[in-house]
């Protein structure tokens, strides 16, 4: 199989990003995920333009009647520090042009609902051209759910790399972090053009 996975340490900056925001503790230190949905936010811009949007895969939903946020899952008790996550985020970005668009599952351990959850997000925003999903800031199996939907759809693909401390946890602090972009639809080409070789 002659297939060749591009990788990039040039990111170019997108108006759509879909990431996701998972469960975790947030810290005074800001060494958590909401360092890196920061670092997303600041590397596209999307605070400064309100033609961006970031689209967060989480356990977190909008009524659509009256636009108040509820958990997908009530009875997991996780979800309350994915709904503080998302109030700290939304409190520090009040006074910017970031707009938010949650998109819920019910569980953040399901490769299959958050791979669901971007693939229709994508097909909504129908513009894969200025789309890019970072898979930095989700669990493993939401990490894999969204680069599936990447690989199926052709959708770039980015990761942020973070140096680790002494202990092996990524300091999300840390100012020497890089993202690593992958061009999912040239690796989607290659592959469409082997599967066709063989038959």
């Amino acid at each position: 199989m002659n297939i060749k996975l591009s990788e990039k340490s040039t990111v170019p900056k997108k108006r759509y990003v879909i990431t996701a925001l998972s469960p975790f503790s947030v810290r005074p230190d800001g060494n958590d995920n909401l360092g890196v949905i920061r670092d997303i936010i600041a590397w596209h811009g999307l605070s400064q333009d309100s033609e961006k949007q970031l689209h967060l895969i989480s356990v977190l939903q909008v009524d659509p009647d009256t636009g108040a946020e509820f958990a997908v899952n009530p009875h997991d008790p996780s979800n309350q520090a994915v709904a503080q996550a998302y109030q700290r985020l939304k409190t520090e970005y009040s006074n910017t042009l970031l707009h938010i668009e949650l998109h819920g599952i019910y569980n953040t351990d399901s490769a299959e609902q958050s791979f669901d959850a971007a693939s229709k997000t994508l097909s909504e925003l129908n513009d894969l051209e200025n789309s890019v999903i970072d898979v930095t800031a989700g669990t493993k199996a939401m990490t894999a759910g969204l680069a599936a939907a990447a690989f199926a759809s052709g959708c770039p693909l980015t990761y942020l790399a973070t140096p680790r401390d002494s202990n092996g946890e990524p300091d999300f602090t840390a100012k020497e972090k890089k993202f690593i972009f992958l061009d999912s639809g040239n690796l989607r080409t290659q592959i469409m053009r082997n599967a066709s070789e063989k038959t």
